[in-house]
């Protein structure tokens, strides 16, 4: 193995292990199994692919051959569009209140039916619009020359009656499609994986249906595993 030292995780609170002990985390267990290899974690509540973009561009350490492991999460969190943005700031009185986490807020908090009816007359909206997901990844795309290879986690599932859900597979499968060929992007489909593992789906998260539970994040650093030792066996 060569001298390697950077493995960097890029992503918002499943990267951070939300709602399990910090020590069961998918990030925690690579370090674990590749102790040199990992370097820094970069992670932060609702982050989206255009501000994991941003992080991308800062130029990573040319002595050291970079692995950045990126799982998005905030993209398809509904959020007010202008119309219902204004009604929320006169509600709370302040200017900045309905910037705190809107989408987390609005998909804790609304059912779901109401958030269909809000979303067709356009009051709600994807948190990141189709057309800037694409520049992300193409960005993406054309950032990983800087490094030695990026994974992309995604999810492709989607659920009955689940706004948010239906644009996360949508997504995630457009994701996948357009990263599949770069020989320096490996998409990693946790819904395929999950499938393939044999058990439920439910089985891998948390009561929130959201986050991954200590089983799902250890299926996850098995499949980063594998294709960390097959990308380094070659070295």
């Amino acid at each position: 193995m060569t001298n390697i030292k950077a493995l960097q995780l890029i992503g918002s609170s499943t990267s951070k292990g939300f709602g399990i002990h910090p020590e069961k985390s998918y990030f925690s267990l690579l370090r674990g199994r590749w102790p040199a290899l990992v370097a820094s974690t970069v992670s932060k509540d609702l982050l989206t692919m255009s501000q994991i973009v941003d992080i991308l561009r800062q130029a990573p350490d040319k002595t050291c051959e970079t692995v950045l492991v990126i799982h998005s999460a905030a993209d398809t969190f509904l959020i007010p569009s202008l119309p219902f943005r204004l009604y929320l700031r006169m509600r709370a009185g302040t200017s900045t209140s309905s910037d705190h986490g809107p989408g987390y807020v609005i998909y804790k908090s609304m059912n779901r039916l109401v958030k269909v009816l809000f979303f067709s007359v356009g009051l709600l909206k994807p948190n990141t619009s189709f057309i800037s997901l694409f520049r992300s990844l193409k960005s993406i795309e054309a950032l990983s020359i800087n490094y030695r290879h990026i994974f992309v986690i995604v999810d492709t599932s989607t659920r009955l009656f689940s706004l948010e859900w239906m644009f996360k597979g949508l997504y995630s499968s457009f994701t996948n499609i357009l990263l599949k060929k770069s020989p320096k992007l490996s998409v990693i489909d946790f819904d395929k994986i999950s499938y393939d593992s044999g058990y439920v789906r439910a089985d891998f998260y948390q009561k929130d249906r959201w986050h991954l539970n200590e089983l799902g994040h250890d299926l996850l650093s098995n499949e980063i595993d594998l294709k960390l030792i097959d990308l380094y066996s070659i070295s």
